[in-house]
């Protein structure tokens, strides 16, 4: 493992562990279009304090939020990628997985 200067973080590049598959493909799966946030507001009708829940848009799953997820860079995920079958295979998976995210977020 060798260092890598990642912004101000600096991250430890990584060896291929056939976990990283499943994780990538469950990260665009199970990616939420919605997050919830819960608010304290207060009501002038009610003249008090409430609970509200918000939807709000989730962040885009991507290949960046994944790496930095597992604290790995980038480049490592490229190269396993470029290298590994396994890992190349649920790369194109997850790429659909995230073309699917897309077009149900629009």
């Amino acid at each position: 493992m060798s260092d890598f200067f990642y912004g101000d973080i600096m991250k430890k590049t990584k060896d291929y562990k056939s976990e990283y598959a499943q994780k990538l493909v469950a990260w665009f799966r199970d990616a939420p279009l919605f997050v919830e946030e819960t608010k304290e507001v207060f009501s002038k009708k009610s003249d008090k304090i409430e609970t509200i829940i918000e939807k709000q848009a989730a962040p885009c799953p991507s290949v960046v939020r994944f790496a930095d997820n597992l604290k790995i860079n980038v480049e490592d995920i490229l190269r396993w990628r470029d290298k590994n079958s396994e890992f190349k295979s649920a790369y194109e998976q997850a790429m659909y997985f995230r073309e699917e995210w897309l077009m149900n977020a629009a």
